[in-house]
């Protein structure tokens, strides 16, 4: 993986620059040569990126980038702007003339990552010598329509909601936006499903559709998405689009609740207490209320349990709760 902004590696194949020399013969020798240590550069960059030796990594990536390796350029903007090369200290500047290097000439992950950086900026404070980025919505745009035209599709995504969006110098676009999103939701990409589950729950650039929106949360879902599977829970509950089906919307919301969405194990809370989909639990109830509050959920389950449940009750939740949260929201 690339440290850079959290973006998944996709290597390009490197564009050797070369000097023109009139002999043919000699130009392909020394394409050749600088093939071959360009290469030996980046592995050697590579492993020692893999072995966390970010400095010598470092060494061994400018050693290849300044040759035209565009992997090691990408991989050496991504250590310039994250600074991991030395102690966290972040060099905007030299980061995104590596990544545009690396981007300009076609490498996917260089210009994905450089629409993420202008899109949020990056702050100025005292490590980085008080130098930061200004988001830049217009600049965003440019990098990531190029990723997106390559089929990126976390860029096609980016550019769904820019557009679904809109702001500074991007004029809001539903068409425009669903057209981004289905092309990323085309390689099954599960922020693309949630986002055209929105799009048609709300009438975005198409008739308001609550059936059609189900079965995109529900493509979220079923491949493990707790918002999918969230929304998808209420689509069963309140019979948007599907019929109502309690026993449904307890299953995915559970699946959800275990993945740690609050809003998924404050309404599952409700559920142990109305007796939705499965039986009354009050412990359950304020066991999973508990995890949600201590998230930032509010709501009246607590008060509602609070006057029919004994202190042992509670002091027993309360030890369900702390298990439950050491064993990641699992087998609660």
């Amino acid at each position: 993986m690339r440290v850079c902004l959290s973006i998944r590696k996709l290597a390009s194949l490197a564009e050797l620059k070369v000097k023109q020399i009139s002999l043919f013969g000699f130009v392909l020798v020394s394409l050749m040569i600088s093939s071959d240590i360009s290469l030996a550069d980046y592995e050697k960059g590579y492993k020692a990126y893999k072995n966390f030796n970010f400095q010598l990594a470092f060494k061994e990536f400018l050693e290849a980038a300044e040759k035209g390796d565009v992997r090691a350029q990408s991989y050496l903007g991504g250590l310039y702007v994250s600074g991991m090369h030395r102690g966290g200290k972040a060099d905007y500047n030299e980061g995104i003339k590596w990544w545009k290097s690396a981007a300009e000439q076609g490498d996917v992950t260089s210009q994905l990552n450089l629409g993420n950086l202008y899109l949020t900026g990056a702050p100025a404070n005292w490590f980085n010598n008080n130098i930061g980025l200004k988001p830049d919505l217009k600049e965003a745009i440019k990098w990531y329509r190029l990723a997106a035209d390559q089929g990126r599709a976390e860029a096609q995504v980016r550019l769904g909601q820019l557009y679904e969006i809109g702001g500074v110098g991007v004029p809001q676009n539903f068409e425009e936006a669903l057209k981004w999103f289905h092309l990323a939701a085309e390689q099954n990409n599960i922020d693309a499903f949630n986002h055209l589950g929105g799009m048609y729950s709300g009438g975005k650039g198409v008739p308001e559709d609550l059936l059609e929106a189900g079965k995109w949360f529900k493509k979220s879902a079923v491949n493990g998405d707790p918002s999918g599977q969230y929304y998808l829970a209420v689509w069963y509950a309140e019979g948007l689009g599907f019929e109502k089906d309690p026993g449904e919307a307890f299953k995915w919301l559970k699946l959800s609740a275990e993945q740690g969405l609050a809003k998924a194990q404050y309404n599952l809370g409700f559920m142990y207490l109305l007796a939705k989909g499965t039986s009354r639990d009050n412990l359950r109830a304020y066991m999973w209320t508990i995890l949600a509050v201590q998230k930032g959920q509010k709501g009246k389950v607590l008060k509602i349990l609070d006057p029919v449940m004994t202190a042992d009750q509670k002091a027993q939740a309360r030890a369900m709760a702390e298990q439950c949260r050491k064993n990641k929201y699992k087998g609660c």
